[in-house]
């Protein structure tokens, strides 16, 4: 449990950090800023919550209360997080913010089979179930929540490889590698077993696409590609502040 407070503890350190330049720096209009801040967020909580969902044993205190909260939510979000992910990616190749709320009515479908079964699980144990003991235990449906998790993030690594002509390939190998980490991770996870360790994954994932992606948006207009006028004052900066001594500019 230590060990994963203070594994959880720095990424979501990292993920506020992020979170401020973002804010403080990136458009608030954007629907593709907004979605990015939204998944900066919503891994925030899932950190959190799997912190929560650790909390084993000791039945005569407020671990069972923490660790079913943990577990509920951490269930839930993994699909929210896979979405919004998926309309990140579409937004980013397709840069039409209608199609990508169009795409969202579609991507609720998944969510709510989610909700309807985790639900469920509450009663019949399919997803996890936790014994009188404290204990958690994988359901027999477990692997269905790994799969609409799957889809979600197979669909937006399609929608990358089928348009690859529509970006620049720092923006390409970003959105397409973004599973890597992750996946690393799990395989970590299998050879040290009770270590959680895919969300630290995608918070790398996330750090890689706010400093290939979303740092390079901050100077540059979102419809033509071109540098902003926060680019031309940063370059004039760098140019006054590295002349020669005595001389002007």
């Amino acid at each position: 449990l230590r060990s994963n407070i203070i594994i959880n503890g720095y990424s979501i350190g990292i993920l506020c950090i992020i979170y401020f330049f973002s804010v403080r720096y990136n458009d608030e209009k954007t629907l593709q800023n907004r979605l990015y801040k939204l998944m900066l967020k919503f891994t925030m909580f899932s950190l959190v919550f799997d912190i929560l969902s650790r909390f084993d044993g000791k039945t005569d205190t407020i671990y069972p209360v923490l660790n079913h909260i943990g577990n509920f939510s951490v269930f839930l979000l993994n699909t929210v997080l896979s979405s919004i992910w998926l309309l990140y990616v579409h937004n980013q190749i397709f840069l039409d913010d209608k199609k990508t709320k169009r795409l969202l009515y579609r991507i609720l479908l998944i969510n709510g089979l989610n909700l309807a079964l985790l639900l469920f699980s509450l009663l019949t144990g399919w997803y996890y179930w936790i014994d009188s003991a404290n204990i958690y235990h994988r359901g027999p449906l477990f692997g269905v929540a790994a799969f609409l998790t799957f889809i979600l993030i197979a669909i937006a690594g399609f929608f990358t490889l089928n348009n690859k002509s529509k970006m620049d390939q720092k923006q390409y190998y970003s959105l397409l590698l973004f599973p890597v980490p992750p996946f690393i991770c799990i395989i970590l996870q299998l050879i040290f077993y009770g270590y959680s360790m895919v969300l630290n994954g995608i918070v790398f994932s996330l750090l890689i696409v706010f400093l290939t992606i979303q740092n390079n948006n901050i100077y540059t207009d979102f419809l033509t590609g071109l540098y902003n006028r926060k680019k031309l004052e940063k370059y004039l900066e760098q140019r006054v502040s590295s002349r020669k001594r005595n001389s002007s500019f």
